[in-house]
């Protein structure tokens, strides 16, 4: 891979990346209302003891109730290991970040099939693709790669003809519950599209006020 080409997968890669996190922060309360006590215990095999009490396969404890499930979070009062539903889905499923989890919990727990399984594995396809689509067109133009997407409906930089990347720097919640500074800015290729829109719309309104005159 040349240095021209390493530079427009990095950058095509960060923006990417950037909607899949938004995705993720978008479909959140859908995941969160999809996850019930009930759901996990059947989805890991836990047998259930008594209300929602069960055997923490957290730490494999031997105490058959010390896991304790509630409709929003988990204790065990063993182990000591408490959070959201989310987080137990992490935790017993053994994935290294939160996001991870909301992956995981979208493919096992709502309607929706992402064709990735974790951060690691969308960024690895995104990147493939992006390679892919280059050994085909050669562009070096980086608005010609924002129609792929693994995400679902084409979630990519453009929904009818409108851009969806903010001009300011916006701030994502990473892996690690840190604050990440994502750079949103135009590149000049949409600064010049927004543009030619605005000059079709004048033209547009020009043309109608001479039908009515």
């Amino acid at each position: 891979m040349n240095k021209k080409l390493e530079n427009l997968v990095d950058n095509l890669m960060k923006g990417k990346c950037g909607l899949l996190y938004q995705y993720l922060n978008e479909i959140e309360d859908l995941i969160h209302d999809s996850l019930t006590p009930q759901k996990i215990m059947l989805h890991y095999n836990i047998q259930e003891i008594h209300k929602n009490r069960c055997k923490c396969i957290i730490h494999n404890g031997d105490n058959n109730t010390s896991l304790q499930f509630t409709n929003k979070g988990f204790k065990c009062h063993s182990c000591n290991s408490t959070g959201t539903l989310l987080e137990f889905i992490r935790l017993a499923s053994n994935l290294k970040t939160l996001n991870d989890a909301k992956i995981y919990a979208t493919n096992n727990f709502t309607n929706i099939n992402l064709p990735f399984f974790d951060v690691e594995d969308y960024k690895s396809k995104t990147k493939l693709a992006i390679i892919n689509k280059f050994e085909i067109t050669g562009s070096y133009i980086t608005k010609d790669y924002y129609d792929i997407s693994l995400l679902p409906n084409g979630y990519c930089n453009f929904k009818d003809n409108k851009v969806e990347k903010s001009t300011e720097n916006i701030i994502i919640k990473s892996d690690a519950n840190n604050k990440v500074l994502l750079d949103q800015e135009l590149t000049k290729l949409e600064q010049e599209e927004i543009k030619n829109m605005a000059c079709l719309n004048i033209l547009n309104h020009s043309i109608m006020l001479l039908v009515v005159n």
